[in-house]
C-alpha cells in the first residue's frame, strides 16, 4: 500500500512485506533559497515590505507623539549629558533645515518619492535582492513619517539631538539607512544589478 501526498514534494509512505511503513523520499529535493542578494527566493513588496515600511512607519509616529506630548518646542532633555538629548524641534525646511517654507514643494516631492517607490517594490524586478526590496521598504516609511508632519502640521517633528548633528527623527534615519542600503545593493552587489 502507498499513500501518496498531497504535495509532491513531500515525502510518501510505503507499507513493507511485513506492514511496516517506509519513508520514501520525494522525486526531487528542494532547493536551498538564500533570502538575501545571492539567493532566489522571490522578495517583492508583499508582506516583507509592508511590514517593514509599517513597522517604521508606526515607531515614527509612537516617538513623534511621545516627544510632543513629554516635551515643549525647543526644550533639550539630555539622556546622555553632552552626547545625547531629546530636543523638539519644528523643522520647516528639508534636512537640516535646508529650503525654509517651501512645504508645498516637500509634499508634492515626497508624494512623487512614494508613488515611484511603491510602483517599484509592486512591480520589483529585482527579486532576487531582499536588500533591495528592503532599501526601498526604509525610504518608503520615512517618506510618509516626514510627509506626514508636513500635511498635518506644515513642519517636520525632530527629536534626535546628538549635539554635534544637526536634529533629526526616526523618518530621517529610515531614509538614510534605507539610501545606504539602496546604494550597496547597486554598487556591490551582482543579483542586485541584474
Amino acid at each position: 500500500m502507498v499513500f501518496t501526498p498531497l504535495h509532491p514534494e513531500s515525502p510518501s509512505l510505503e507499507t513493507g512485506d511485513e506492514g511496516k511503513i517506509k519513508i520514501k523520499p520525494s522525486r526531487t529535493p528542494r532547493p536551498v533559497t538564500k533570502v538575501f542578494c545571492n539567493g532566489t527566493r522571490p522578495l517583492g513588496w508583499g508582506v516583507t515590505g509592508f511590514t517593514i515600511a509599517s513597522f517604521i512607519l508606526l515607531l515614527d509616529r509612537l516617538t513623534k507623539l511621545f516627544v510632543t506630548k513629554n516635551l515643549f518646542l525647543n526644550q533639550s532633555l539630555p539622556l546622555i549629558k553632552g552626547i545625547f538629548h531629546l530636543t523638539l524641534i519644528h523643522n520647516r525646511g528639508a534636512a537640516f533645515g535646508i529650503l525654509k517654507n517651501q512645504t508645498p514643494l516637500f509634499i508634492f516631492t515626497s508624494i512623487f518619492v512614494i508613488i515611484l517607490i511603491y510602483s517599484s517594490l509592486k512591480n520589483n524586478k529585482q527579486r532576487k535582492c531582499a536588500i533591495y526590496t528592503i532599501s526601498l521598504s526604509f525610504i518608503l516609511a520615512g517618506a510618509l513619517g516626514n510627509l506626514i508632519d508636513r500635511l498635518f502640521f506644515g513642519y517636520v517633528i525632530d527629536f534626535l539631538d546628538f549635539r554635534i548633528w544637526p536634529v533629526f527623527n526616526v523618518a530621517d534615519s529610515a531614509i538614510t539607512v534605507g539610501a545606504i542600503l539602496l546604494g550597496w545593493s547597486i554598487l556591490f552587489n551582482d543579483k542586485c544589478q541584474n
